[in-house]
């Protein structure tokens, strides 16, 4: 019943009350005055002070039914804005209920999206089954979190979702992709790998270089994926809030359970149509932190973080604790309301679908320092009382201490670091110092005296006796060679033009040659190791 009819029918029953009280009184009053007048001159007296108390109680009594009224009021609002509220989880998981797969195959359950024609590989089962989960999110306008376990491909799934929009419904972006620093080149790789029809942004660098690439990035089509990271999303928001987003995407999306950290809340507030959370962790410690992520997701579907708390988070935290009784109810619930919002499969469900495992075990031998440390550790008295009292612990730290000579020398036993006597190395240094010098600059020298060598010069601005002791060093004619071409470069001495001209020897570009050579194979060498090792 409405609150007004309510204090309305109270006013009328006060009323009647107030009338019936009026008559009884005035019919005694009457009685009395006939039976004695002194009696009716008190009556009278009396008479004010008597309407005066129950006026004062009849108001009272109003204020009070007011209240009352006013407090069911408020508890009517707050349930009808609690069932709107269920009302609106309850349709927002009905919807997603019906996009759930009902299988990790073709034959348990039925796929209406085609492998988009941009992907140059062909997706698994299970991966097309959660392509089609994604696309159906997105047709109904909803948004997920996709919480496969690790090494299933969430990232190549991401990729064929965007390539199905830019395919069939022409939306090439742009899309945000958020990801800690430690995968941001395996996103750009795979994008390269799955997709290289994408124009792929990757945003990161000193302030400068992101300046510069920020540089047109407003006009459409400039690109249609930027992959950046959490530091630099948060450090540069004001730049990606005036931006629209088609998808914003955050891979590893337990960064964000918490609601309070500057972090999700910078986030929440980005222009972006449609949202997907990728994570293997969606739960770890708290039922709240799955609220921050559906949040996240969808702000207008679970709004209240208190309600959120009282339906869930508190009854089993005291389940869990053993303070409450199981309550199978409130477990059905919660799964009823997000399990539609999140697909997750693990290996064991899809392992038929993976390639086979196979493990090469190869054994290391030791090395001459690694051997004597092992045999004088084991040799050592202190080692040997620990293994004749057979004390458990005494054990593991044996253990532990051969685990280190057989990882490396050097964490059982450090040294200083000194690098050995190395000719070739300083061979290389030798020529490319010297080789720098034969090009003419007026910026840089060497001393060559320290390495037994001499470096000379010829041209027409030497004098005579110059001349003659570079003419008398005893050099084969196919060593040095002669430069005496000229150029017009400035004025050295008044009235005379010319410039230094080196001379150089042939022996030194054939070792630059010989280097670059080595190197080459060198690197062919390993190349040709590491694909024997991945064949294998």
């Amino acid at each position: 019943m409405p609150v007004e009819e309510l204090l309305a029918r109270y006013k009328k029953d006060l009323s009647d009350d107030e009338d019936q009280e009026d008559e009884s009184d005035y019919a005694s009053a009457s009685s009395e005055d006939h039976q004695n007048s002194s009696v009716h001159d008190d009556a009278e007296q009396k008479d004010p002070a008597v309407s005066v108390d129950e006026d004062m109680k009849s108001g009272e009594q109003l204020a009070t039914i007011q209240t009352q009224a006013e407090e069911q009021g408020e508890a009517l609002c707050e349930n009808s804005e609690e069932r709107e509220s269920e009302d609106i989880i309850a349709d927002a998981a009905a919807a997603a209920r019906s996009a759930q797969p009902t299988g990790n195959t073709f034959s348990t359950t039925k796929v209406r999206t085609k492998s988009p024609f941009l992907l140059k590989y062909t997706l698994r089962e299970y991966q097309h089954i959660g392509l089609d989960w994604l696309v159906t999110m997105y047709e109904k306008k909803l948004n997920g979190i996709l919480a496969d376990e690790m090494g299933l491909g969430k990232t190549i799934m991401t990729i064929a979702l965007l390539a199905h929009l830019a395919c069939e419904k022409g939306i090439w972006g742009p899309h945000l992709i958020v990801v800690p620093t430690s995968v941001m080149l395996n996103w750009e790789t795979e994008f390269l790998k799955w997709c290289p029809a994408f124009k792929i942004l990757t945003y990161f660098g000193s302030a400068k270089e992101r300046k510069h690439k920020r540089q047109g990035w407003l006009k459409p089509n400039s690109f249609h994926v930027c992959i950046t990271t959490y530091r630099l999303v948060i450090q540069d928001s004001k730049v990606f809030k005036r931006k629209k987003w088609k998808y914003l995407i955050l891979d590893e999306a337990h960064l964000i359970k918490n609601w309070k950290s500057q972090r999700w809340q910078t986030l929440l507030n980005f222009n972006s149509k449609r949202r997907i959370l990728l994570t293997g962790t969606p739960l770890q410690n708290d039922l709240m932190e799955l609220w921050s992520l559906m949040h996240f997701l969808m702000p207008h579907v679970f709004q209240s973080h208190q309600e959120f708390k009282d339906w869930f988070s508190n009854p089993i935290s005291g389940m869990v604790e053993g303070e409450e009784k199981v309550n199978k109810e409130v477990v059905d619930r919660l799964h009823n309301v997000l399990r539609p919002f999140l697909l997750r499969r693990l290996k064991r469900d899809v392992e038929k679908q993976l390639p086979m495992k196979v493990e090469h075990v190869i054994y290391c031998r030791l090395s001459k320092r690694q051997r004597n440390l092992y045999e004088d550790f084991i040799a050592s008295s202190e080692t040997q009382a620990t293994l004749a009292n057979a004390n458990f612990f005494g054990m593991i730290g044996v253990i532990m201490q051969l685990r280190k000579v057989c990882n490396h020398p050097d964490l059982f036993e450090g040294r200083p670091i000194v690098s050995s006597f190395d000719m070739c190395r300083i061979d290389i240094q030798l020529s490319s110092s010297i080789c720098s010098m034969l090009l003419p600059s007026s910026f840089s020298t060497v001393d060559l005296e320290g390495l037994g060598l001499l470096f000379t010069h010829l041209d027409y601005g030497m004098t005579s006796w110059e001349s003659d002791e570079v003419q008398a060093i005893e050099t084969p004619a196919t060593l040095i060679m002669e430069r005496t071409d000229m150029a017009d470069l400035e004025v050295i001495k008044p009235g005379l033009k010319c410039q230094k001209k080196p001379h150089g020897t042939n022996i030194f570009e054939e070792i630059q040659r010989a280097i670059w050579e080595e190197r080459i194979r060198e690197a062919k060498e390993r190349a040709a190791a590491i694909a024997w090792w991945n064949s294998l």
